[in-house]
Formats: C-alpha cells, structure tokens, sequence
C-alpha cells in the first residue's frame, strides 16, 4: 500500500454523501451558505453556479457530481468552501453537505483510498486517515486545477 508523508497542519472537515473529507485551512478562504449561489451559464453539468466573495466571482462545483456520485439540488445546511489552489490565485467554491470542524493532523502518513478502478475521486483524493476513530478523505487542491473545467484565475 502506497503511503504519503504528510505535514503537520490543521484541516477543515466537511461531510459529503455521508462520508468524511477534509481541505488544508491553508486553502480554505472562507465559508458561503448555498442561498448565495447565482445561476450562470455553464455547460459542465457540475458546476451549481457562481458566488461572489471577497470582491471576487467564484465559480461553485458540487463535489458530489465530480465525486460521481448521485447530483442534487441545493440541499438544506450544505455549505459552500471558497478555496484556493495552484499558486493562490485560482478560487474554486466547492459545495459541500455539511461542515463538521477544524481538527489538527499531525505529521505522518496517509493511506490511498482503497477505490474501485475507475472511481472519479482518485484525481482528487490524496488519501485518508484516521482521527479519533473516524476515516477522514484528505482532499489535494493542488492538482485540482488540470481537472476542473473552464477554471481561471480570479
């Protein structure tokens, strides 16, 4: 099993289609409930729209459907995390079902997500751990970039 050596840093949690997944608070730049979402004209079946946050248009993925997992509407308390990634200058807004909190992780391994061939999350899972007996998906957002489409800089 292939492991990945990991620094010590804190994480934001979140829940999605009721499994754990975590993002550096290093990317993170803030969190949006889902009401501010505006329609826009997008041909990517996985974007929910656009956000405006911090003078800046975010375009919103659902990571249910990048995850290939069933689609669905805008749900009630999900949330949406304003990140960064790349060199800092791109903002993807990733809607999420739930936040759950900030936990440290310290430095040591994470394991690669036992998945199926073709499962859609290998591009954008680093791997996983455990924390307080919960199986936590650590999410890498630095090469999210070459997958997301129609991605641009902010």
């Amino acid at each position: 099993m292939q492991k990945y050596h990991l620094i010590d840093e804190k994480f934001m949690t979140f829940s999605l289609n009721q499994e754990e997944y975590a993002v550096s608070m290093d990317k993170v730049l803030e969190i949006l409930g889902t009401e501010r979402i505006l329609d826009s004209d997008h041909a990517d079946s996985c974007v929910r729209g656009v956000i405006h946050s911090r003078n800046h248009t975010v375009r919103v993925f659902d990571l249910q459907c990048l995850f290939g997992f069933e689609t669905r509407a805008k749900k009630e308390g999900a949330s949406v995390l304003v990140t960064v990634f790349g060199s800092g200058l791109t903002r993807v807004g990733l809607m999420v079902d739930s936040i759950r909190q900030v936990v440290p992780i310290m430095a040591g391994f994470s394991e690669k997500l036992p998945t199926e061939a073709d499962d859609p999350r290998d591009k954008f899972v680093l791997g996983q751990v455990e924390v307080e007996g919960r199986t936590i998906r650590l999410l890498n957002l630095d090469k999210w970039e070459q997958y997301l489409p129609s991605v641009s800089p902010a």
